[in-house]
């Protein structure tokens, strides 16, 4: 993969908060991404979506994956099934660099195809939309049980 310069030596950082009302943590990533730090970032975020029973919510429009369509694929094998097998189940929106459209496309077709809650949007419109009626689903299930 070629770099274009405007993303050479451009630090990975994060914030997030948490919507309570909403249960949905809201990440915001900006700089380069690559894979151990993406790894370490998704299981901080993927265990505090379970321990707070949260969606996930990650807007990387400002950042720049280095990560491996190759290793994207294997991703919840290495990386999260070992942790908890529930976090595939985390209804989990990205919002994608619109320069990379491909490669997260590539993921949610992926993540679809082996059962992972992940859906990849354009707008944080979109994204929120989706997430929300997720947690409409639950509730109804909920009530209904």
């Amino acid at each position: 993969m070629i770099a274009s310069p405007i993303y050479n030596n451009r630090q990975l950082r994060y914030f997030y908060t948490i919507d309570i009302v909403n249960k949905i943590i809201y990440v915001k990533i900006s700089g380069n991404i690559y894979e151990n730090e993406a790894a370490e970032m998704g299981i901080f975020f993927r265990k505090k979506a379970l321990e707070t029973d949260c969606k996930l919510f990650f807007d990387f429009s400002e950042a720049y994956n280095f990560i491996l369509m190759g290793s994207a694929y294997f991703w919840f094998e290495h990386y999260y099934d070992k942790i908890d097998e529930k976090i595939r189940y985390t209804p989990t929106a990205y919002i994608m660099n619109p320069e990379q459209e491909s490669f997260y496309n590539f993921i949610q077709t992926v993540c679809l195809n082996h059962g992972i809650n992940i859906r990849v949007y354009k707008s944080e419109e979109q994204a929120v939309k989706w997430l929300m009626q997720k947690q409409q689903s639950e509730e109804k299930k909920n009530a209904v049980n």
